[in-house]
């Protein structure tokens, strides 16, 4: 006899004193692709509480590639009926939809039916892009590769603008709004920061994605090849950083001056 944490006797279902609690025909799971989740009855018979484990593997479900994972866990006292959870999962790009096949579940047959809802899911290479040089409407040209991981097919967005900012304009502003209207009280201080913010803040950076409106498919990637322009008020000696997003993901990037480049790539991407 095996037992686990806090003295729960390990088993599963060949063990006769826990069983499906009421019998049930069609057992359905349903979630994205990775946590498909229901439950399923459980009772303990016997005389000591009982950790119900079991993992099933689900062969040729119709309208799948490859197998799909099923487990079936649950703690249960001496005596207890419960309803435990039972999760399954399946390949990420499985398209939304209703797959059944017939399995053995906590020692008894039933038909589980997977209902795999739609999941949108990217990923963007690189995340952090790296530019020199500083020259009002400058044009920087990069690719990024988007990956289609989910289970529904993307359609590329467009970014229009992003804003950018010195790495040093909320620090600058402070420190020189503190010095001059400090001594004036709170009011006069705000004024002064915001008037320092408003003379360093760069106009909207223009980004434009060539790709737009393309449509990815599950498991397919695509490069996109993205052109960004510098605003005409930027400063030459500032180090400017901003940020974009492409669907959920975060694309950072730096416009440093051209002095800053000696030892580095033009454009370095991370």
């Amino acid at each position: 006899m095996k037992v686990g944490r806090l003295g729960y006797r390990l088993v599963n279902s060949e063990d006769a004193t826990v069983r499906v609690g009421a019998p049930v025909e069609t057992l359905r799971l349903s979630g994205p692709p990775s946590r498909l989740a229901g439950s399923l009855q459980l009772r303990n018979d016997g005389a000591e509480r009982a950790l119900f484990r079991e993992v099933t593997s689900l062969e040729k479900v119709p309208g799948l590639s490859g197998s799909a994972q099923l487990s079936l866990s649950g703690r249960l006292e001496a005596g207890e009926t419960r309803a435990c959870g039972v999760r399954a999962s399946v390949a990420d790009t499985t398209p939304p939809g209703c797959y059944t096949v017939p399995a053995k579940v906590g020692g008894q047959d039933v038909v589980v039916e997977l209902a795999v809802e739609g999941k949108r899911s990217v990923q963007i290479a690189p995340k952090r892009l790296q530019f020199f040089g500083l020259a009002p409407g400058r044009v920087h040209d990069v690719t990024l590769t988007l990956i289609n991981t989910g289970n529904v097919p993307v359609t590329v967005p467009e970014v229009h603008h992003s804003t950018m900012l010195d790495a040093d304009t909320f620090c600058r502003a402070m420190s020189l709004a503190l010095r001059k209207h400090g001594a004036e009280g709170a009011q006069p201080t705000l004024d002064g920061i915001a008037r320092s913010l408003r003379k360093d803040l760069a106009d909207w950076v223009d980004i434009r994605l060539v790709e737009a409106g393309k449509v990815v498919q599950p498991g397919m990637d695509l490069t996109l090849h993205l052109k960004l322009t510098q605003p005409k008020d930027v400063k030459g000696q500032y180090e400017y950083r901003g940020a974009f997003r492409l669907f959920d993901r975060l694309v950072r990037y730096a416009i440093l001056p051209d002095a800053c480049a000696a030892d580095e790539p033009q454009p370095s991407v991370a």
